[in-house]
């Protein structure tokens, strides 16, 4: 629950978001955040202080106004962030836009189901004032949406129930809707900000953050993100010490086609201390197929298959792992395949969409190292990482399956 004094606020804001080392190589982009950290707090108006006094170089984020002058009214709008009380927000959002947002947020669209995910975890929800088909269709938190209006699907806008219900902001990630919506959705008074909670798994953290402080939930973004990075950062750590050479080479696959560097899967894949046998390929977004003959060349250590979002191959309310299996073996099964080394040492995976897409892409990165590596991580529990999170941070009953073969990590399918 939020606390309701000053002091308690403060005390609050003095611990906003701080993001590990391990866990973020991003500056918060908020402009107040003066001395460019991953936080606001009182050192950002000490800072602003040394830069009105010519001590300290000016920043761009010390323009806490951001009128293109850093002033007293700077230091007195960082105050009124670390607060909870400014008027208005300033911040570069995920696709580098500078964009000023109401304060309070108490209306937000969210057209993703990523956002809708974060907004529980962070109890949030009733902000939350309408969706789109597809978030209103995840399966996670579908039953927690059914009151939510749609206000359209993936890649489009209903703007006649758009602009009825006019929500103060609109919550999606780069490239999800046309350039044009932006002025129409602006025309309207409606700001629009694009936010990664889960496209890209090495920015998952950073959107969760952002998130907080745009819907003014520090406390509850704080305790989310400690109990992330409980189970995540350990992770990370271990394999910042593997040397290159150590590194298995992965072969990743969805639906028949491959990714290459620069999209999300790969950063999947680099995430979990794994190399891409197609990390030549430089590949901003979607995928591409590959020839199998080119596989078999590059002779993947490990295989990774994704199943897709339109089967029952796995998921919160899947009850047996046999799409998953079968999906298996069909992999191991193709022509050349029994001579690859991923084949012949049993290291082939089928892993949910969700584990490697959305927020709980940190709970499927964490399994996979455990899958690459087992001997450093075997006092990880991922199964526990999984089941808190539901239990926890979305009132679930942990069930579902999500991973096949789950012999290197029992207990992850609960069938």
């Amino acid at each position: 629950m939020r606390m309701d004094t000053t002091l308690a606020k403060i005390a609050m804001a003095m611990l906003l978001l701080t993001l590990p080392a391990s866990a973020s190589d991003y500056t918060l982009g908020i402009f107040g955040n003066a001395n460019e950290d991953d936080t606001i707090n009182m050192q950002d108006v000490t800072y602003t202080e040394l830069i009105i006094l010519e001590y300290r170089d000016e920043t761009e984020l010390a323009d806490a106004k951001h009128d293109n002058k850093i002033n007293m009214q700077d230091v007195t709008q960082i105050e009124l962030v670390i607060l909870g009380k400014e008027k208005e927000l300033t911040l570069v959002d995920q696709a580098d836009r500078v964009v000023t947002i109401p304060q309070p947020i108490e209306s937000v669209a969210i057209m993703y189901a990523s956002f809708a995910e974060v907004a529980v975890a962070i109890d949030a929800l009733d902000k939350v004032s309408a969706v789109d088909t597809t978030t209103k269709g995840s399966s996670l938190v579908a039953p927690m949406l059914e009151d939510k209006p749609v206000v359209g699907t993936h890649g489009e806008i209903d703007y006649e129930r758009m602009f009825e219900i006019k929500p103060q902001i609109v919550i999606t990630y780069p490239g999800a809707i046309p350039v044009e919506a932006e002025e129409q959705l602006k025309h309207a008074e409606i700001q629009l900000v694009f936010l990664n909670c889960g496209r890209r798994p090495l920015t998952v953290r950073y959107g969760i953050n952002m998130m907080g402080i745009i819907l003014d939930k520090q406390q509850e973004t704080r305790e989310f993100l400690d109990f992330i990075n409980e189970y995540v950062c350990p992770v990370e750590e271990r394999l910042s010490e593997l040397d290159e050479d150590e590194k298995k080479h992965v072969y990743w696959e969805s639906t028949g086609k491959t990714c290459g560097r620069g999209s999300g899967w790969h950063e999947f894949l680099v995430m979990s201390g794994s190399k891409n046998i197609y990390g030549d390929v430089e590949l901003v977004k979607g995928t591409f197929e590959a020839s199998e003959e080119e596989i078999l060349v590059r002779n993947p250590q490990a295989v990774l298959a994704k199943s897709s979002w339109d089967s029952t191959a796995g998921g919160y309310m899947c009850t047996d792992t046999s799409e998953m299996a079968a999906l298996r073996d069909e992999l191991i099964s193709r022509p050349g395949w029994d001579g690859i080394d991923a084949v012949k040492d049993d290291q082939v995976y089928v892993i949910y969409g969700d584990f490697m897409q959305r927020p709980r892409s940190l709970v499927g990165v964490c399994y996979f190292a455990k899958c690459l590596y087992p001997d450093l991580f075997q006092d990880i529990d991922v199964t526990a990482f999984h089941e808190e999170w539901l239990e926890e941070f979305y009132g679930l009953e942990y069930k579902g399956v999500y991973a096949y073969p789950a012999e290197c990590c029992p207990g992850l399918n609960v069938v």
